[in-house]
């Protein structure tokens, strides 16, 4: 197994890299700065929750259902819905909302989808 997964953009440039180690680590350029996964996919101290961060903005990725909704912290009104992920006949399905990419969180977004549905213990 390799020490590192690299995700990539459509022409095959890499935008994140996620370190395979006893704490995993993850860095995505320009945007998040290299950090263990448990810091910057933090663990909400009553487990119901994750928060994330991505250029200084505060994100939520929530459990409901069946899915894991991801969404945007907001001190003035309701939390925007950004994303979420689904499991449908055997696949992993991210959506993302118009909002999320107008932030520029398509990069973020599936890194973390990634290392919330890879199977490994991110919470090392």
């Amino acid at each position: 197994m390799p020490g590192y997964t690299a995700v990539q953009d459509a022409a095959g440039k890499n935008v994140a890299l996620i370190e395979w180690q006893k704490l995993p680590a993850i860095e995505i350029r320009g945007m998040v700065p290299k950090q263990h996964v448990m810091t910057w996919l933090r663990l909400s101290s009553n487990r119901d929750s994750r928060a994330m961060e991505v250029r200084g903005v505060k994100y939520f990725w929530v459990p409901r259902d069946k899915t894991i909704n991801l969404y945007a912290a907001s001190s003035t009104h309701t939390p925007t819905f950004m994303a979420c992920i689904n499991r449908a006949n055997g696949a992993i399905v991210l959506k993302i909302a118009p909002e999320a990419m107008h932030a520029g969180l398509l990069e973020p977004t599936i890194t973390a989808c990634f290392l919330l549905q890879c199977g490994r213990n991110i919470d090392q």
